[in-house]
């Protein structure tokens, strides 16, 4: 129920809510178990917190966001990880970082999932140096964190940035680059038009063997257009075994500049 809410964004959802919290709070304090098997009733309990937390983040109620954290401190609800770094994820949906940043604190077992979290939040506020710090004091980073670096500086304008985490990412063998990887990187290409440095990402590309994949492709063909290289983009579009809409339009896009259509 609260994630067909969430996702309509009704402010039904606020009532589901508080309803929820209240009667586990009654059980708790009645000592009635909701469920026979204790394993069940937590992993249902920590979807629901989970689809209302996604709700707040949603439809950005500060003061909802905020009670419900209240709440869940109140019932004792809120010492996993799980539930703490669904707490970031909605503090940052609603703008207060600075919140999302002292439960990230409070978390005792971080997980990569902790981290990659904060670092968006950073990201999404502009606090790209933040990121950047927590990025670096990571014990452990996987491709997502390497992936929110990128599309946090792309986002937030620092091309070049952008360009040096990829490289960076590409040299020290930590994790393989992935498709998301690429897209970032082949939108950076294009938004400076630098034609050797779109050749340079194509080898790559080619490299990790990533020919074949719909978004990689389809990346490849905006960032040759941009580039103007539409010939390049051409013959991978002629390629394209099952071209999606975003390739389509590129090449429209790419057709009508260099005819004047």
């Amino acid at each position: 129920m609260i994630s067909g809410f969430s996702g309509s964004c009704r402010p039904f959802s606020i009532f589901i809510i508080r309803r929820l919290l209240s009667t586990q709070q009654r059980n708790l304090s009645r000592n009635v178990p909701p469920y026979e098997n204790p394993d069940r009733s937590y992993m249902e309990l920590s979807q629901k917190l989970y689809e209302s937390m996604k709700t707040c983040a949603k439809i950005q109620s500060r003061p909802l966001a905020r009670g419900l954290h209240c709440q869940l401190i109140t019932t004792g609800l809120d010492v996993s990880t799980f539930i703490k770094n669904n707490l970031v994820t909605m503090y940052s949906g609603c703008g207060l970082i600075h919140d999302a940043s002292l439960v990230f604190n409070e978390i005792e077992l971080k997980n990569v999932f902790s981290w990659n979290t904060m670092i968006e939040g950073f990201m999404g506020s502009g606090r790209a140096v933040d990121a950047k710090k927590l990025f670096d004091e990571m014990p452990q980073r996987d491709v997502v964190s390497w992936n929110s670096m990128m599309s946090g500086y792309f986002r937030n304008g620092f091309i070049e940035k952008t360009l040096e985490v990829f490289v960076l990412m590409v040299r020290c063998f930590e994790c393989v680059p992935d498709a998301y990887s690429f897209a970032c990187v082949m939108k950076t290409c294009a938004s400076i038009k630098d034609p050797n440095l779109a050749m340079q990402v194509h080898g790559l590309a080619q490299k990790f063997e990533f020919f074949g994949d719909d978004s990689v492709e389809s990346s490849m063909i905006d960032m040759y257009i941009k580039c103007d290289m539409p010939n390049i983009a051409e013959s991978i579009f002629l390629k394209m075994q099952n071209p999606n809409m975003f390739s389509w339009n590129s090449m429209i896009y790419g057709y009508s500049n260099l005819y004047g259509a």
